[in-house]
């Protein structure tokens, strides 16, 4: 039985996806509200 090569750290050499978030989001309660809710990803 053969051992595999260990893999590279990936981490190491790319930059993170998401940036830490500045600020702490805020939640409100919208039971009976109108929202619009919006995002993406890539």
């Amino acid at each position: 039985m053969h051992a595999l090569p260990p893999l590279p750290n990936d981490r190491a050499s790319k930059p993170q996806r998401v940036a830490a978030l500045a600020t702490l989001p805020l939640f409100w309660s919208l039971k009976g509200k109108r929202a619009v809710v919006a995002g993406g990803s890539d």
